[in-house]
């Protein structure tokens, strides 16, 4: 089943946006490229499929197909050690680069 579909199923609407992206392992030069140093990364064939759509709430709902609930969490809520963390970053990112704004 497609991402978007995935989505309409869990929240009951289509996604504003969608994105994937390759997994990804250095396999000489772990955190080296930065500091000017050799790196040798490659993709994988796993990847990582996000759809998100706003709501009117100041909460965000994440859900993983990974795991069997949806976990609704304050937008500033701070970190709790689990995986949402992780979604919370990029939310916690994006907002303050204004992305989410609109």
């Amino acid at each position: 089943m497609s991402i978007s579909n995935q989505f309409r199923t869990t929240f009951g609407c289509a996604p504003q946006v969608t994105a994937s992206a390759p997994g990804r392992v250095n396999l000489i030069g772990e955190h080296t490229d930065y500091n000017g140093g050799a790196v040798l990364p490659a993709a994988l064939p796993q990847q990582v499929h996000v759809a998100m759509a706003g709501h009117a709430a100041s909460t965000v709902v994440i859900k993983s197909s990974r795991f069997d609930a949806k976990v609704e969490r304050s937008a500033g809520d701070p970190k709790r050690g689990d995986w949402t963390d992780y979604a919370m970053g990029a939310v916690s990112k994006a907002s303050a680069l204004g992305w989410l704004d609109g």
